[in-house]
């Protein structure tokens, strides 16, 4: 029998229709004198989302950056007229930080040409976010691509208070949890593939609720990349490997899964698992879409 364990990142609510190729932006060639726009990196700052982009062109530009907080709609205008500087570098800083995963690209109109040639970046980027009480346990997983690495000093690194844990699922049991210290960050420093779920308890002394994120790149193509493997006839800590909101019943992992198997959701407010669903011959998941 084929067990999973999936995140709260799966939404059980939400008919959102499923797509096996990629929204994001591509780069169109409509100005030979325009290099590839690409974003190359996104932080959550106090007070502030700061998104920074590289064209190593001499050719004088202006930029508009768009926001959305969900990837199946449209991007929204929220900056425009943001002049190009001789570095070949810009940083935009939004304010606005009431959104809880907002993703951003970057357009670009070349001086003299109308505006419906219109040049992207190659990427976009942006996070989501968690929030935990002290002493609870989140299951959640990372949905973008880190700029610097997929180890936990990449994907969380002062992000949580010191003593905080990780636990990480290997097939078979927890592997030993990893610790954040003052002097030696998170050891052992393990590393955490988009996609994989892990069990992240904030420490019991934290003075109050703590909100981080993960951050980095969108990846090209949903449901792929990442790790979105099982193990047969065990239990594994997935998740569905691109950040919206999908029912679980329409990801590969659940259509590939045989009959008998079961899924497990983690409960934040409770700190238990609820009930597993079970795949059946004609209902499929009755209750997961």
């Amino acid at each position: 029998m084929l067990i999973l364990s999936w995140t709260l990142l799966v939404s059980r609510s939400l008919s959102a229709e499923y797509f096996s190729d990629a929204p994001g932006p591509h780069l169109t060639q409509l100005a030979t004198e325009v290099s590839v726009i690409e974003i190359t990196s996104i932080e959550r700052l106090s007070g502030a989302n700061s998104v920074t982009w590289a064209y190593g062109t001499n050719t004088p530009l202006i930029f508009a950056v768009r926001r959305t907080d969900n990837l199946l709609t449209n991007m929204n205008v929220i900056a425009t007229g943001i002049v190009s500087h001789p570095s070949g570098q810009s940083t935009f800083y939004d304010t606005n930080q009431v959104i809880r995963s907002p993703f951003y690209e970057i357009a670009v109109n070349p001086r003299g040409v109308a505006a419906a040639a219109e040049i992207r970046a190659v990427n976009t980027v942006g996070y989501h976010a968690h929030t935990a009480d002290p002493g609870d346990l989140l299951l959640v997983s990372p949905t973008v691509d880190n700029f610097n690495g997929n180890t936990l000093e990449d994907i969380l690194g002062s992000q949580l208070p010191v003593n905080s844990l990780v636990f990480i699922w290997n097939g078979f049991g927890f592997d030993p949890p990893a610790h954040r210290s003052v002097f030696f960050g998170w050891s052992p420093n393990y590393t955490v593939m988009r996609g994989q779920a892990i069990f992240v308890q904030i420490s019991g002394t934290a003075p109050g609720a703590v909100t981080f994120a993960f951050t980095g790149e969108v990846p090209e193509a949903r449901n792929g990349g990442g790790t979105s493997s099982v193990t047969v006839a065990g239990l594994d800590a997935t998740a569905y490997p691109y950040p919206v909101d999908i029912q679980f019943g329409e990801t590969q992992a659940a259509i590939a899964a045989p009959v008998g198997s079961s899924v497990f959701f983690w409960n934040p407010v409770t700190q238990r698992y609820d009930l597993p669903e079970t795949k059946t011959t004609f209902l499929g998941w009755p209750m997961l879409g």
